[in-house]
């Protein structure tokens, strides 16, 4: 499950049936290795290099449908750990001619960001997943690979249980985004820079950048005594768990 909004940049490909296109692609692949790997990104992973491709593509993958054999797989997978990183891969994917899928967590129920129709390449942003909370302004910054649990935890931990945070459906609570736009231009303050993408970001429309973390309000937590809850009311378990509970 991702927290954020993650927007997809798709490039027109070709696509070739004969068999020297095998070949091309191959050569494709090894093209693009190499520009990673000239621009320091090397936490990737392509089916003929790395016996984990698999693994790691079906990681955060939620729907089963997409882990079939016949669907399309990337031709790599890179795990950025840098808004840096972030931008040579795109560079690289870009100037390679793949289209692109930015993943994270695979919350997309319509494999949007785990297949596509033309070669693609997935940039998982798992390992982007830093929390910094500042408990006195109220303010907490979220990379985009971070997952609820860790961010509601992030914030318990940090102010003593005394502050929260309204998640879900919840675009009135972002106040400051990083993004990096189509041409690879990293934009640090969305909301000043360029109100109309931040009012986009939030919900609001589909323009194609590549979201990188998000800041957002907390507020001070509630108590509510006359409901008479106890820890021994509360109860941990899978969400299809919940579902049937309920």
């Amino acid at each position: 499950m991702a927290n954020f909004l993650t927007i997809y940049i798709t490039l027109n490909l070709c696509l070739l049936c004969t068999y020297p296109s095998i070949i091309n692609a191959a050569r494709t692949v090894d093209s693009l290795v190499a520009c990673l790997q000239r621009n320091k990104v090397l936490n990737y992973t392509t089916p003929s290099s790395s016996t984990s491709f698999n693994a790691v593509l079906d990681f955060s993958m939620q729907n089963l449908r997409f882990k079939e054999a016949g669907v399309s797989k990337p031709g790599a997978i890179i795990l950025p750990s840098t808004t840096k990183e972030v931008q040579s891969t795109w560079a690289c994917v870009r100037d390679g001619g793949w289209a692109l899928r930015v993943r994270s967590g695979g919350h997309s129920y319509e494999g949007l960001s785990s297949t596509a129709s033309t070669p693609f390449v997935i940039i998982d942003l798992m390992n982007m997943h830093a929390i910094t909370v500042n408990v006195a302004k109220k303010f907490v910054w979220v990379e985009s690979g971070v997952r609820l649990g860790e961010l509601y935890y992030a914030i318990a931990s940090a102010s003593s249980n005394l502050l929260g945070l309204s998640a879900g459906t919840c675009a009135t609570i972002g106040i400051e985004a990083q993004v990096i736009t189509a041409n690879g231009s990293l934009i640090k303050k969305v909301s000043t820079t360029d109100p109309d993408l931040f009012w986009a970001l939030r919900g609001g429309g589909g323009d194609p950048e590549l979201f990188i973390g998000i800041g957002r309000h907390l507020f001070r937590s509630s108590i509510y005594p006359e409901l008479g809850l106890t820890a021994s009311d509360c109860k941990q378990g899978y969400w299809i768990e919940e579902k049937g509970f309920w």
